[in-house]
């Protein structure tokens, strides 16, 4: 991955978004069995895939930092807080 993304950083921000392998696959335009490959390691992205995956995850409301930590933007977490509190409705 980019100095800036880490594989670590892409599992995390799959899993804060709940989204599956194929739910990546399919917003970053690539092959499921890639992103099993590009977390494991097994594989270095070319730059054309990182840059379809990172801007899949941001777009979904995905940060990263150069720090290594990642995170959802808040205003994303506020529109999820209140649907879901008008789902229990």
């Amino acid at each position: 991955m980019s100095e800036f993304v880490s594989t670590a950083q892409l599992r995390a921000a799959r899993a804060m978004l709940g989204w599956t392998r194929q739910r990546l696959a399919v917003a970053g335009r690539v092959h499921r069995q890639s992103i099993g490959d590009i977390e494991a390691g097994r594989v270095e992205p070319q730059r054309g895939t990182e840059q379809r995956l990172v801007a899949a995850l941001k777009k979904a409301g995905v940060v990263f930092a150069e720090n290594g930590m990642v995170g959802i933007k808040a205003d994303i977490l506020e529109f999820s807080a209140s649907v879901s509190r008008k789902a229990d409705r």
